[in-house]
């Protein structure tokens, strides 16, 4: 009686335990990348990320980011079970961002994108251009006037060149600096405040500011030289005996001759006026004898001397 109990036990036992259901595991999330790539690694020409991830699997809990250069954050989710962080920080070089997703159940998986961001060197210093010269201070009425800069960059950037104040009576070439002219009597006077700049389109330097002063020619001096034959008789026909001397009588107008050379010497038959400013001269001779009696002036010649 008691083996048959036993055996009866041991058989209850077993039933009761063939009847218990088995455990059944929790699902997994699954992580992929979908933008700035599908893949695991990517490589950025700017220094933040904006990544998009899409997450399958029920009941999730949390998708956060992690980088390995630093920085940490949690992704929020948008429509169809994708993600999306903004901004994540890179540095140059390897940036590993691992994304984790954990659902309700505390099941975690991760997958990690790899982000390479390309070293970039920093933008060359602009060095300024240089301009230099020395601008004639005068310029004369009637005579071309021309000034060119020397004006060199040390970029080897091409150069442009502007001018402040400048003269009327000038031109100025935009190429070259050049500034040139012919003043005319209008022009006389004083042009101060003149500068000029060249300028690389980043950096400008400037000559100046620097003065002209356009000024009236100085009188060109000129000379004529008189010749004559000397008189032998006095106008009641007699002859002349005593022959002292000459006068000359000039001017600038035939109806004025008001400037006087007393020549003294009768055996004198050529003379030379000097100093005379440019333009016709006029010119009449009369003679003297030693009691100081004058003749009556000769016929008048011109002359623009040389």
């Amino acid at each position: 009686m008691r083996t048959r109990l036993a055996w009866l036990g041991l058989v209850a036992s077993l039933a009761l335990y063939a009847a218990a259901p088995a455990a059944q595991a929790a699902p997994a999330p699954q992580v992929s990348f979908v933008s700035p790539t599908s893949g695991t690694r990517y490589q950025s020409t700017t220094p933040v990320l904006d990544l998009v991830v899409q997450v399958a699997g029920p009941k999730l809990s949390s998708v956060t980011w992690s980088s390995d250069r630093g920085g940490a954050g949690t992704l929020t989710g948008r429509a169809r079970q994708t993600f999306q962080a903004n901004g994540i920080p890179l540095q140059t070089g390897d940036n590993r961002v691992r994304v984790e997703a954990t659902n309700a159940w505390g099941v975690t998986s991760a997958s990690t994108l790899t982000v390479i961001l390309a070293g970039t060197e920093p933008a060359p210093t602009n060095q300024p251009p240089t301009v230099e010269g020395a601008p004639a201070p005068e310029a004369d009425v009637g005579t071309p006037y021309e000034f060119r800069p020397a004006a060199s960059d040390p970029d080897g950037d091409a150069l442009y060149f502007g001018i402040r104040n400048k003269p009327a009576w000038a031109s100025f070439g935009a190429q070259t600096g050049r500034l040139y002219g012919t003043p005319t009597d209008a022009d006389v006077g004083s042009y101060s405040g003149i500068e000029i700049t060249a300028s690389d389109g980043a950096a400008t330097a400037s000559l100046g500011p620097f003065a002209v002063v356009v000024n009236t020619p100085a009188a060109e001096n000129r000379s004529v030289t008189l010749s004559w034959t000397p008189p032998v008789e006095r106008a009641d026909g007699t002859a002349l005996t005593n022959l002292a001397g000459y006068r000359i009588y000039f001017g600038a107008d035939p109806g004025e001759l008001d400037q006087v050379v007393s020549i003294d010497g009768a055996g004198l038959t050529r003379y030379v006026i000097s100093g005379l400013p440019a333009g016709t001269w006029y010119f009449a001779l009369t003679a003297l004898d030693a009691g100081g009696l004058e003749s009556g002036p000769s016929a008048i010649a011109s002359g623009s001397g040389s």
